[in-house]
């Protein structure tokens, strides 16, 4: 058995959305200093990382993270490598030929974000047209190796929107670049933050 670590790491030096508060960790105790344990605070905008959005983030009144269902976070998984359009769209051409439906958790690699300690404000992304074509497919779930499903500059977040129409969860800022394409079995838990809008996760795939 292989298990792949997908997630982004953590750190100061982990580059937020603007204007998100930063990773921070802060030592309020240390054995170092005479403490009887190492003891830490932290503080990060949950969409710092690899994280899961919830409905809330953009439906008002919507499920929060800790509410969600976790089947959708376990399971089968296509990585699926693809080549974004102009302006890094991400259109139905580019999934053309794919059976998006089996297995039902799509998690695409673009490439188009390699550096977690740099903002890349050109990152590539889903169109609304691909987001129906996703949506029509069945799945459970979509992950992609940038900060976001919509395009830098989309007014309104329409993927979000329609993805929260469809009922399919996603996995935002994945780190794929070790994952060949191919299937596995993922997990990728957000934690139990009850309302929450988003979750950090340690998201692996994992090839028997």
């Amino acid at each position: 058995m292989r298990v792949i670590d997908v997630s982004r790491p953590l750190s100061p030096a982990t580059a937020p959305w603007p204007g998100d508060t930063p990773f921070t960790l802060e030592w309020k105790e240390l054995l170092a200093r005479g403490g009887i344990v190492d003891l830490s605070v932290l503080a990060l905008s949950p969409h710092c990382g690899t994280h899961i959005d919830a409905p809330r983030h953009v439906v008002e009144g919507g499920i929060g993270v800790g509410e969600l269902p976790l089947e959708p976070f376990i399971g089968p998984a296509r990585v699926l490598r693809v080549r974004p359009g102009a302006g890094g769209a991400i259109s139905p051409e580019t999934l053309a030929g794919i059976d998006l439906a089996d297995p039902p958790r799509l998690l695409v690699r673009t490439d188009t974000h390699p550096d977690s300690s740099r903002w890349n404000p050109r990152f590539a992304a889903f169109t609304p047209e691909a987001a129906d074509l996703l949506a029509a497919s069945g799945l459970l779930l979509v992950g992609i190796d940038t900060p976001g499903i919509d395009l830098p500059g989309a007014g309104g977040l329409p993927v979000h929107r329609l993805f929260v129409e469809a009922g399919i969860r996603w996995i935002e800022n994945l780190d794929l670049s070790t994952a060949e394409d191919g299937l596995y079995e993922l997990v990728a838990l957000p934690l139990r933050i009850i309302g929450g809008d988003a979750s950090p996760v340690r998201a692996v795939l994992v090839q028997r």
